[in-house]
């Protein structure tokens, strides 16, 4: 997800926590004066894996699409809206 205009960029993650557990989450990163920062960390709450999931956004909603669904968030406070699962 690229968004100049708002000077966000997101992409989802993948890691490998201290317990042995996969954790699987989308980052949204601000990018200001030159800086980075992490505007939001966002977790389906899912443990699978989430090949080929995507961010993208409509007007001040974002939505997560993964695996198991699409979670949406309020694109401006990144508070979880809805979560559709399939």
């Amino acid at each position: 997800m690229c968004d100049p205009a708002r000077s966000l960029y997101g992409f989802t993650t993948e890691s490998w926590n201290n317990r042995g557990v996969w954790s699987f989450t989308a980052q949204i990163l601000r990018v200001e004066n030159g800086r980075l920062s992490i505007a939001a960390a966002l977790n389906t709450g899912y443990q699978y894996g989430m090949y080929g999931s995507r961010l993208c956004f409509i007007g001040d909603t974002l939505y997560f699409v993964h695996d198991t669904g699409i979670t949406v968030y309020d694109y401006n406070s990144f508070k979880q809206l809805a979560t559709f699962s399939y």
